[in-house]
């Protein structure tokens, strides 16, 4: 990506609630009396939806006639009858359809918590419902999308790289970070188009997946959960999660250590979804409050134009909403990127939920960014950098990208105060945040900031004054330091800075040291950011005087077993050290005109040897060069003893073994032609050739060991085994008569005759190797075609079995 000369960033609105204004006050409303004198509110050109729809169908959301209190003001008996009320309400409401001979099945979602359900009805249906004085009202089941809005930006992507870290640095993450609160053992929910779990930002994080749709676009169901259940082909989401709790040992989101619920809710085409879905996703989340601990929800999206709260409109979010927020757990949602500077996108509108809009690099509140008065609060969100699906990276802006920063937010407070309400949590940020103002309403929002949650940090003691021996520096223990900063100074500029572990208390500078000069060093103890801070510097050392070092010497060569180097100027000596792996075998020294040495008689042990070479000063002008780098490996390997001669038991090979061998080649020759070639296992000691050696020919082994190549190498074959013979085969046998002839194959022990009546054999034989002929006259009585086949029968010892014959012609009788 580096180099491209401008980057295009997209400032994301995320998720638009198409239609959602769903008003349903009696503005935008109808008011229909049932039979029982029950009046329903009843959103306004449904019928005509109804009508409209392919299907004859509309997708609804019922909200019931039942008391709502939020669970967690109440006891859990009155929770549990709350809960049991509103399931008989809703078995009821589908009883009564079922009776109306009203079609829902399949299409019902029926929310546990809160008195609403979902389904999809025709004409007749919502009629039905309207009738229904269990209905209290009646809205529709609104399509939610999302649409990107595109920005113009200058931005150089070089200079975009150097935020990776910059909206964590800008809030102050670091001083939270410090202090150990890093959201451990906490999660945050993100309902949103999914998370690429197998991210490297997200490794590990995602611990609970769902998915929602009432279009059965979760693998062709309404609802999944598992691995993959939440998988993220469109980015937003993932993008989202990266920014809340996302982590790499380069940068992180703000909440680097907390875990990950997904819940896709928009599963449709092009990162749609309806509001049932969003309701099932909420739900779902406080379901699994006790299984979890759940800091906050975030819901990047949003859509509509709210100049005041609008619980009124959203009763069904809002009931949920406090459900989640009576069990400690924060719905935090954008304030929108419709540049309203007098109103909010919904959900961020309803009052119990908490509202986020955008700031820029500048601190400044995103002139795409929705603002009121009653905007909770702001947050780093144009542009961001995090995860994208496919394990890369990138640039978004939006109100989305500032709302999981709040949500990761929410995680480290509540790791701080775990016994606090989302209310005071939300008053600690606020009070505690940076206010900007809104240039276009004049209208301040305080800015997330996490710096009132640093530690209150012990400051370390002051190093007493190290001393500088030589190259060597030493200073005395501090207790509780984490580390030491050493910095090294030449001729009073400072030349050299390294930290080291806290129980370390000397260091060798020599490699800084190389050049003349007088040299200082001062010493601080470091502290752990998270108990201790940093002491103060030290005094300096006391000055060193160092002579020049000598030039190091080049990777020496090897030559064979002689080692050969290049001429260091000034050296006094070279010392010349042979190592056989790790182990120092012999140190030798020669003087400065002998730029080479053999190390024939100790490199008599199998092994890898390697050299290195130092230049040695004179100790008045010129001080020891650093050793140089070791050779290139020179290995020495052990070659394997020669196998014995090989022997025939058979038509096996026989062969002793060799001390050492890793495994066994041997081959089978024909004459002079190799036909196999195998290798066995060290612990072999025959094989079985028979199946080779089916053509005629002399045939013979060798055998060789073979090395690991570690420490032996592979000895010579052995001398070839005695021959073992294949006999000739017998040509073609002929016919005389009933007689069948045929000629002499040299060395047969005798001959082997098969007779076949059709395919069918008849009679075997065995004559001697004198008889070339044999008569089947008393065998041939039946009718039928006679053919015969001839071997030749070795005597199995140097002499094998030649192959058959080809059948003779047939002979009729």
């Amino acid at each position: 990506m580096k180099g491209f000369k401008h980057f295009l960033m997209f400032t994301i609105t995320c998720l638009f609630l198409s239609g959602l204004q769903m008003n349903i006050e009696a503005k935008g409303s109808d008011r229909i009396t049932n039979k029982f004198d029950h009046t329903i509110k009843i959103q306004s050109n449904l019928e005509q939806k109804v009508n409209k729809s392919k299907k004859g169908k509309i997708k609804v959301i019922v909200q019931l006639e039942e008391k709502f209190t939020p669970e967690g003001r109440v006891s859990t008996s009155q929770k549990d009858k709350q809960e049991s009320n509103i399931q008989e309400t809703q078995d009821t409401v589908i009883e009564d359809l079922d009776n109306k001979e009203q079609d829902v099945s399949g299409h019902i979602s029926k929310f546990k918590t809160i008195p609403y359900m979902s389904m999809e009805v025709d004409e007749e249906g919502l009629k039905a419902l309207a009738e229904n004085p269990d209905v209290k009202s009646i809205t529709e089941d609104a399509v939610i999308s999302k649409s990107d809005i595109k920005t113009n930006s200058n931005f150089l992507e070089d200079k975009l790289r150097a935020k990776d870290i910059f909206t964590n640095s800008l809030m102050n993450a670091e001083s939270a970070w410090s202090a150990g609160f890093t959201g451990k053992g906490k999660s945050v929910a993100i309902l949103d188009t999914g998370v690429d779990r197998s991210h490297p930002f997200l490794k590990d994080k995602v611990v609970y997946e769902a998915c929602f749709s009432s279009n059965r676009n979760c693998d062709g169901k309404t609802a999944t959960t598992g691995e993959g259940a939440a998988n993220d082909t469109e980015g937003h989401g993932t993008h989202v999660a990266g920014i809340a709790a996302g982590n790499t040992t380069n940068f992180s989101g703000v909440a680097k250590e907390a875990n990950i619920l997904a819940i896709k809710v928009l599963a449709d085409k092009d990162g749609e979804g309806n509001f049932s879905d969003l309701l099932n996703g909420l739900e779902r989340v406080y379901l699994l409050r006790n299984q979890y601990d759940i800091s906050a929800i975030n819901m990047s999206l949003g859509g509509g134009k709210y100049s005041s709260t609008c619980d009124s409109s959203y009763t069904s979010i809002k009931n949920i909403v406090d459900n989640l927020k009576s069990a400690g757990i924060a719905t935090i949602a954008a304030s929108g990127n419709d540049s309203y500077k007098s109103a909010l996108s919904a959900p961020a509108c309803i009052s119990s939920v908490v509202s986020v809009g955008s700031t820029n690099d500048y601190d400044q509140v995103s002139s795409f960014s929705n603002s009121v008065s009653f905007l909770d609060l702001l947050a780093p969100g144009d542009p961001v950098y995090s995860s994208l699906p496919g394990g890369g990276y990138g640039y978004l802006s939006g109100t989305s990208m500032a709302t999981p920063q709040v949500t990761g937010g929410f995680a480290l407070v509540r790791q701080k105060y775990p016994n606090s309400t989302v209310d005071q949590i939300l008053s600690y940020m606020k009070e505690d945040g940076v206010s900007v103002k809104d240039k276009a309403n004049n209208i301040p929002t305080p800015r997330l900031d996490f710096s009132w949650m640093r530690a209150i940090l012990i400051t370390l003691d002051r190093v007493q004054k190290p001393i500088l021996q030589g190259e060597i520096i030493e200073w005395t223990d501090v207790p509780n330091a984490f580390q030491y900063e050493v910095e090294l100074y030449k001729d009073n500029t400072i030349i050299y800075t390294t930290r080291v572990d806290g129980t370390v208390h000397e260091i060798n500078l020599s490699s800084k040291m190389e050049s003349s000069g007088s040299y200082t060093v001062t010493v601080r103890a470091i502290g752990d950011g998270a108990h201790y801070q940093d002491g103060p510097v030290s005094a300096y050392s006391d000055a060193s005087n160092i002579i020049s070092t000598l030039q190091q010497v080049k990777k020496p060569i090897w030559d064979g077993n002689t080692i050969r180097w290049d001429e260091v100027t000034d050296a006094s000596q070279y010392m010349i050290k042979l190592y056989n792996g790790k182990t120092l075998i012999q140190t030798q020294t020669v003087q400065n005109n002998v730029l080479q040495y053999n190390f024939e008689k100790q490199m008599v042990k199998p092994g890898s040897y390697t050299v290195t070479v130092q230049a040695i000063g004179d100790s008045v002008n010129y001080r020891d060069s650093i050793v140089s780098s070791p050779s290139e490996v020179n290995k020495k390997l052990t070659t394997l003893a020669k196998p014995q001669k090989p022997t025939w038991s058979g038509d096996s090979i026989h062969w002793k073994t060799v001390e050492h061998t890793k495994t066994v080649e041997l081959r089978l020759y024909r004459g002079k032609t190799l036909i196999l070639s195998k290798r066995v296992a060290a612990g072999d000691r025959k094989y079985n050739l028979s199946s080779k050696m089916k053509n005629s020919g002399e045939y013979t082994v060798t055998i060789k060991a073979i090395g690991d190549n570690k420490s032996y190498k592979s000895g010579a074959a052995s001398v070839h085994s005695d021959k073992k013979i294949t006999l000739k085969q017998v040509p073609k046998p002929t016919w005389k008569g009933t007689v069948i002839q045929w000629h002499s194959v040299a060395k047969a022990s005798k001959y082997e005759l098969k007779l076949y009546r059709g395919s069918k054999l008849v009679f075997t034989k065995h004559v001697t190797a004198s008889n070339h002929k044999y008569s089947y006259a008393s065998k041939m009585k039946v009718r039928g075609t006679y053919t015969v086949t001839v071997e030749a029968i070795g005597n199995h010892k140097t002499y094998r079995n030649g192959p058959i014959s080809h059948r003779s012609v047939g002979k009729k009788r």
